[in-house]
Parts: structure tokens; sequence; C-alpha cells
């Protein structure tokens, strides 16, 4: 998987997390949430930019491969 397709992948994902999570936290403060699905469809491009620039900020500075070696996400 190229560098790109993970960052994409990521992003991605973060936008399907990240925009419902939005949502309710508008509707626990306020009552009514009445904003329009071009605004939705900004919030979730944000988050997936966002997951992208995470993603690739990790992999240059090295944390990717930290995580791995420290972390458990690539331990068998």
């Amino acid at each position: 998987m190229t560098l790109l397709t993970e960052a994409l992948s990521i992003g991605f994902v973060v936008g399907l997390i990240g925009t419902p999570v939005s949502y309710i936290a508008m509707r626990l403060t306020r009552k009514r949430v009445d904003l329009s699905t071009k605004t939705w469809f900004r919030i979730f491009l944000t988050y997936v930019v966002v997951g992208i620039l995470t993603h690739l900020i990790f992999e240059y500075t090295g944390l990717n491969k930290k995580y791995c070696k420290e972390g458990h996400a690539c331990k068998k």
C-alpha cells in the first residue's frame, strides 16, 4: 500500500468518524442543528484533510516507526 493510499484511507475513516461525532456534539450543545448538506460536506472534507495531514506528519517525522516499534500495532 502506498503512502498516498494509506493517507487517503486514514483521512476517509477520520471523516467518517469525525462528522457524526461533530453532529452529536452540536446536538448536545444546541437544541436544533440546522446546518445545510453543503456545510456537512465541508465538515467531512475538513476531517479528511486533517486525517491525511496527520498521517503524513507521523510518517515523515518517524512517529509511525516509533509507534510500530513500541506499540502493539505491528506486533504479532
